[in-house]
């Protein structure tokens, strides 16, 4: 289970003892849609969005068939960055590229 922390100015993701820093931007290194995503394998692609959504991210891309069974898409963090979840996705008609 993933436990969300908020430590001063930043927040972090744990999953069993691994911790992922979500810091803000700053005038070193800048934030947004352009960099690297980072992509977590979860049981039910459509739960998490679900799930993420009402914690307000929103879907940037995605769903969209990858591989297999496999769906990805990408949903936004606090800060506009993006984070990609993997998983099976039984609801079809959202899918785009």
């Amino acid at each position: 289970m993933a436990i969300v922390k908020n430590i001063d100015d930043f927040t972090f993701l744990e999953v069993n003892g691994f911790a992922l820093e979500i810091v803000p931007a700053d005038e070193k290194v800048g934030s947004g849609k352009y960099g690297s995503v980072t992509y977590w394998e979860v049981v039910s692609l459509e739960h998490e969005i679900e799930r993420f959504k009402e914690l307000g991210s929103v879907v940037y891309r995605g769903p969209m068939k990858i591989e297999s069974d496999l769906w990805m898409c990408q949903v936004t963090d606090p800060f506009g960055n993006l984070i990609g979840l993997r998983g099976p996705f039984n609801n079809h008609r959202h899918s785009d590229s």
